[in-house]
């Protein structure tokens, strides 16, 4: 009878018409043509509630009063179908797969061992293990059967295949970004690759080519919000280790996958070794007959790109479908949905789903099939990803069900971020065992006051600026309050300006720095930052944005504040006209100011000897002996040399021969001087003045008389040898 009865609920199931609903008692219905299908509810909750069935199997129940239906119970395992939802297109294959999860928790895929029930057989079929054919357009359900075990519905949306776009015969509909999950070091740089992907709905083909310069480029250092955009694909990271940074790229409405960059001391240590491949396009529609090409990209530990599709091995799933030839080609041979994976060192690529039809399409037509988007989080979803993480949640949630969660703690306690800003909480379910587990993402968050911070799975967004708290509940318990304060606009970058700057030896320059908020406002804060100065010996000092140059040579500098760095400026200081200038007149006015000092000296010392000479007045005498010295001293300086052993009056005539003097006061001068030298004449004020009149004359003749340069020559060798020329005038001594 059980047997029989079983049989029955399999014929019912191959007319299924899905339509989900939740009912009063938290358990699912199905509905179908003949009844409903109840999931979700315990043995002892269907007896409750249904009393005993009319017919049972091991995982399911009948009953046929007043109105037939059946009860699958979960404690046997669980069959998941993926997706539960899918909109595609008649003619082109659909992806499927099915997992069954056992009560310990453990999860297995069983896609090629069930059976796919449709509640109308004639609109879709399966033409391989996991791959839906749809026949016809419409609104269609599923179920899949692994023994008596029920799956979850499948819900198909059945379109005609969408026209073509002449208008736009070549369309960018992916851009992925290279190298993988780089790592960079403080003040480093990366040179990224974007690589955009392109259908020609002409050709029914598919290019992959670089797009980077044509690309906008932006970055963003989490948990900042804001994209700061870039000046090329050279991206500079000023970061301290430990931070996080996000790259990506715009181009033609399109925004590519994020690449996340690590910021650390070291490079990371695998240096040129393979780190991962990326395949391109990474989903195609391919119509049957057709040939298409493969791109295989590698990225290095060293973040080195490199194609390597003439150097992968090229593995396809299901051969019956592709044929695989030489350097990433490949030829469409049967209908169907497929994988291409390329292996290089160990490392193997995600798989490539292949979508081959006998009718053309969209190239889209296959992104809605495979769910091929790009998440702000930067991962890529597609079917594979959603399975798993639906998986993975729905393993926790059946775990959560055997154990009673008596508190819940969130952490931290005080969360202070920025307008605008994201920060995390953590939720801790503690059970009535003692065990416990994360509650993050599978427990409803709120907060007191959304307009100031959300949480949605933990992460929290600042609105505005201000308090509020945020709790989170699960299966009916709620968290103690934990507090969220918002400040003001957080400082997110600086920009330091000018970026290069050429400076004299003495030159002078003011840097300026530009600091960027969370709310997009600017303000300069050149006096408020740190300024640092890189390498040993710098050639500049700043202080508040003053540069001043100290040396010759080369320094870059940048700024920080709060943690911050800005991007570096480089200032030279060089050899300029203007300073040469400067340095020769500076050394000419050293030079002269040298000169003045020394003859200052001089000119002391000479004026010295000529109050001694003067102070001689009231002695006729010494004061002649003392004049023919002084003279004979001068003559020799201006040319002659005075000999010892001459004769006073010899040694005058020629003096007077050797300057061409015509009148005679240098010998008469001479003759009085042997007077006053050799005899005991008494000579009184007279003689004196006759002696001045006569030295006067002389030297009026050749410091004076004479062409201008020769005389203040003259005069300027006396002054050297700290002689003076003029004691006082005869006038000076009658006074």
């Amino acid at each position: 009878m059980k047997t029989f009865k079983f049989y029955i609920i399999l014929a019912v199931l191959l007319c299924l018409r899905v339509t989900p609903a939740w009912a009063e008692t938290s358990y699912q219905e199905v509905a179908t043509s003949k009844g409903k299908v109840i999931l979700g509810l315990s043995r002892e909750k269907a007896l409750q509630s249904f009393g005993p069935p009319a017919a049972r199997g091991e995982g399911l129940w009948y009953y046929k009063s007043p109105d037939e239906f059946f009860v699958s119970f979960s404690d046997q395992p669980t069959v998941l179908l993926f997706p539960d939802s899918v909109r595609g297109y008649v003619g082109i294959p659909l992806e499927f797969k099915v997992f069954l999860s056992f009560p310990d928790a453990d999860i297995r895929e069983i896609t090629n061992e069930v059976e796919l029930a449709f509640d109308q057989p004639s609109g879709a079929k399966i033409s391989s293990p996991g791959v839906i054919m749809p026949k016809k357009t419409g609104r269609y359900s599923a179920l899949a059967i692994y023994h008596d075990v029920l799956s979850n519905p499948l819900t198909l949306d059945i379109n005609e295949t969408e026209a073509l776009d002449v208008k736009n015969k070549e369309k960018l509909i992916s851009i992925d970004l290279l190298p993988h999950r780089p790592t960079a070091t403080p003040e480093g740089l990366i040179d990224f690759l974007a690589l955009g992907t392109y259908f020609d709905s002409d050709l029914n083909r598919y290019t992959v080519r670089d797009i980077g310069q044509k690309a906008v480029w932006l970055m963003r250092l989490r948990p900042n919000l804001t994209w700061e955009q870039q000046e090329g694909s050279r991206v500079y990271f000023m970061e301290e280790p430990g931070k996080e940074a996000e790259v990506c790229v715009e181009h033609e409405g399109i925004k590519s996958y994020l690449q996340r960059v690590q910021i650390k001391m070291e490079p990371d240590p695998g240096g040129t070794k393979l780190k991962h491949l990326l395949v391109l396009p990474e989903v195609m529609t391919v119509i049957l007959g057709n040939s298409f090409a493969l791109r295989a990209f590698g990225t290095y530990y060293n973040n080195n790109i490199e194609e390597l599709t003439q150097d992968v091995k090229w593995r396809v799933s299901n051969s019956e479908i592709l044929e695989a030839h030489r350097n990433g080609y490949f030829f469409a041979k049967a209908t169907g949905v497929t994988e291409i994976i390329a292996t290089k060192d160990g490392v193997d690529s995600i798989a490539v789903k292949v979508v081959v039809t006998n009718k053309g399409g969209s190239a889209l037509v296959s992104s809605a099939v495979f769910g091929s988007g790009s998440g702000e989080d930067g991962n890529r979803p597609g079917a594979w990803y959603e399975i798993e993480t639906d998986v993975d949640k729905l393993k926790k949630d059946l775990l959560v069900d055997k154990k009673k969660i008596t508190s819940i703690l969130v952490n931290p306690q005080l969360l202070e971020i920025g307008k605008g800003e994201e920060g995390k909480f953590t939720a801790t379910g503690i059970y009535d065992d003692g065990s416990s587990t994360d509650l993050t993402v599978l427990g409803e968050w709120d907060t007191r006051n959304p307009a100031i911070a959300t949480v949605a799975s933990g992460n929290v967004s600042g609105i505005s600026v201000g308090q509020t708290s945020a709790f989170v509940r699960f299966k009916g318990v709620r968290s103690d309050y934990a507090k969220i304060v918002v400040g003001g606009p957080r400082l997110v970058s600086l920009l330091l300006t000018p970026a290069a700057l050429r400076l004299s030896r003495d030159g002078k320059a003011k840097l300026k720095v530009m600091g960027s908020y969370y709310d997009k406002s600017q303000r300069e804060i050149t006096e408020s930052v740190t300024w640092k100065i890189l390498g040993d010996k710098p050639c500049i000092t700043i202080d508040k944005g003053s540069v001043a140059a100290v040396r010759f040579g080369q320094s870059d500098v940048y700024a920080e504040h709060s943690l911050l760095k800005s991007n570096p400026a480089t200032i030279s200081v060089v050899v300029t006209l203007g300073w040469l200038l400067w340095l020769l007149a500076k050394i000419l006015l050293a030079i002269l100011l040298i000169i003045l000092i020394i003859m200052g000296g001089l000119y002391l010392a000479a004026e010295s000897r000529r109050k001694y000479l003067r102070s001689l007045k009231d002695d006729p005498r010494r004061m002649i002996i003392e004049l023919y010295e002084n003279a004979t001293q001068l003559v020799t300086i201006f040319g002659f040399p005075h000999n010892v052993y001459a004769l006073p009056l010899h040694y005058a005539k020629q003096a007077q021969a050797k300057f061409a003097l015509e009148n005679n006061v240098f010998l008469n001068f001479s003759e009085k001087y042997e007077e006053a030298k050799y005899s005991k004449h008494i000579l009184g004020v007279r003689d004196l003045v006759n002696v001045l009149n006569d030295y006067n004359n002389f030297f009026e003749r050749l410091c004076k008389d004479e062409r201008r340069g020769l005389a203040l020559t003259r005069q300027c060798l006396a002054l050297l040898y700290r002689r003076p020329i003029f004691i006082f005038s005869s006038s000076e001594v009658t006074a």
